[in-house]
């Protein structure tokens, strides 16, 4: 078996065209995410959100007033912060609103502003709380300041306690150096200068201490008051918001639409590459590694695929007709090498369409102006005569057990002068055992001494045995799958089995192909029918695919059919 080719680089297009093979993955992701999340955002308690604004700036004194910089290090912002964050600040705000509201703090990284969020259910409570958490914070730091300078004026009045009392000691001790001194001494005088001298040089010195000391307790007490009415405060107070911030469901579904898309895609693209049934030709000829001979396009009128139509009659000027018309012309030029008079259709699975290219490919050959009979050896599951409205109370089965002949069910159909078909009468018990035996061999060759061409209809090749039977009495076999629906696996395993039973292999068809699945198949121009469209061979200058990249050119006579070609016509 030939090896498959690889796989060309993809390009932009391609992955465009799986996006548009598997859109709908795309759209049901996309609407399901926004859907669940639009439902989540509307069951959700709706959340409101109120902040307020701290100016952080350090203590005010006696000396800073009027000064221009005031601001703090970003050292002590971090510390103020921290402080902020401390859970004895959250509980007071808790021991008023509750532990409902969710508090935060933050600082402004462009200036020496704190913000104090609260989150709530409650409107109200999420701004009363905000402002709670603000002023506890601002009165933490008044406080903290005030305690800190009560603390420094203690300290300074125990000071200035403590000269008074060095100057009174100074005092007491200058009073009894005096009375030391006898009254009758000849420089009585000079000492009581001197004593007094030495006093008065301490005291001044202790009372330049007391003063400056005075001088700071005042000014402590100044910034003191300034303390309590400046310095951290609230510049921005929260108000009550108006609306939820939580859930934004315009938000959650934009986020929803492209998380959606995102999956979709990737879902789309993971699906694609999972799937391994046939989707173009190149597929098929890589499972197959035989020609296509034609690529029939889906025929979106036909709704009902339970219920059989004939294509080639019922929609003549279909693309789906032109395939068929080029199939016909595909075996013509192959009868060239080889005559063909006895086609067998297979295909690996049933559903694949193989019966309705039989019947299609029959009434286009008929219409060429060829005698053909159509064979139904699908003793499995008939439905030739569905497509042609014959009944099947009699048929091949009745020849092959002796209960009637082969003019009795050689059946011709209305409307088509050139087509006979032979139905394939009752479903035997054993199939296989008929279709192996020499009568079945018999009747077959009679039939393709009478007309010029036999296509038989046989069962799929991976289900029974019977068609790898009837490819020893056929001159050669076509093999029917189906676009979006055969497995290649499936493909490689059918031809496989009939290589082994030397089955005189002629090519594939690609049935119920959907145009635009890939981009190497498109509508054609005007009258025509291209290759790219509909098959190996088109209807107006087209060849057949040759398995290596060549194909053969085509010309049929005006009025679209075919003559008679070589090999087909006794």
């Amino acid at each position: 078996m030939a090896e498959p080719e690889g796989q060309a680089e993809l390009e932009l297009r391609d992955y465009l065209a799986v996006l548009r093979r598997r859109w709908w993955y795309v759209a049901l992701s996309a609407l399901v995410v926004v859907v669940a999340a639009v439902g989540m955002s509307l069951t959700r308690t709706p959340l409101y959100r109120a902040s307020a604004q701290v100016l952080v700036s350090p203590p005010p004194t006696s000396s800073s007033v009027g000064a221009a910089d005031l601001s703090l290090s970003p050292r002590l912002i971090e510390n103020a912060l921290r402080i902020a964050e401390t859970s004895a600040l959250r509980e007071q705000v808790r021991a008023e609103f509750g532990s409902e509201p969710v508090l935060s703090v933050r600082a402004d990284e462009e200036s020496d502003v704190f913000v104090f969020t609260a989150t709530s259910a409650d409107a109200a409570d999420a701004a009363g709380a905000a402002n709670a958490y603000a002023d506890a914070f601002v009165e933490l730091r008044r406080t903290e300041v005030i305690a800190d300078y009560a603390t420094r004026g203690e300290v300074l009045e125990q000071r200035i306690a403590e000269i008074d009392e060095q100057l009174a000691l100074l005092d007491a001790l200058r009073a009894a150096a005096a009375e030391a001194v006898p009254p009758d001494a000849p420089d009585r005088d000079e000492q009581l200068s001197s004593i007094a001298a030495d006093a008065e040089s301490e005291a001044g010195t202790l009372l330049g201490q007391r003063s400056r000391y005075a001088a700071d307790l005042e000014a402590l007490g100044i910034s003191t008051e300034l303390a309590r009415t400046s310095g951290t405060q609230v510049i921005d107070r929260a108000t009550e918001p108006s609306s939820p911030f939580s859930p934004d469901v315009s938000r959650n579904a934009v986020v929803a639409l492209v998380v959606g898309l995102i999956f979709g895609v990737g879902l789309a693209f993971l699906v694609e590459y999972l799937d391994r049934s046939l989707r173009s030709e190149d597929d098929l000829a890589a499972a197959s590694a035989l020609p296509t001979l034609a690529v029939v396009p889906r025929l979106e009128s036909w709704k009902r695929r339970d219920l059989p139509l004939l294509i080639t009659r019922d929609e003549a000027q279909s693309p789906s007709a032109e395939a068929y018309r080029g199939l016909r012309t595909a075996l013509a030029f192959l009868a060239t090498e080889k005559p063909l008079r006895t086609v067998q259709l297979t295909s690996p699975v049933p559903g694949d369409g193989k019966t309705t290219t039989a019947a299609n490919l029959a009434v286009v050959v008929g219409r060429a102006g060829q005698r053909v009979v159509l064979v139904d050896c699908d003793l499995r599951k008939p439905r030739v005569h569905d497509f042609v409205g014959l009944p099947n109370v009699q048929g091949f089965t009745t020849v092959l057990l002796g209960e009637a002949t082969l003019d009795d069910v050689t059946r011709a159909v209305e409307g088509e002068p050139n087509l006979a078909v032979v139905t394939s009468g009752p479903v035997p018990p054993d199939p296989s055992e008929l279709l192996s035996g020499e009568r079945a061999r018999g009747l077959l060759a009679d039939l393709a001494d009478r007309f010029d061409l036999v296509i038989v209809d046989s069962s799929p090749v991976l289900a029974v045995s019977d068609p790898l039977v009837l490819s020893a009495v056929a001159d050669g076999v076509v093999v029917v799958a189906s676009a979006g629906g055969t497995h290649r696996r499936q493909v490689t395993r059918a031809v496989e089995r009939l290589r082994q039973v030397n089955a005189p292999l002629l090519g594939t068809v690609l049935n119920q192909f959907t145009a635009g699945r890939t981009r190497r198949y498109g509508y054609g121009y005007g009258y025509g029918y291209g290759y790219g469209a509909y098959g190996a061979y088109g209807a107006y200058g087209e060849g057949a695919s040759t398995g290596n990249g060549q194909r053969r050119v085509v010309d049929e006579p005006e009025g679209g059919a075919a003559a008679p070609a070589p090999g087909l016509s006794r």
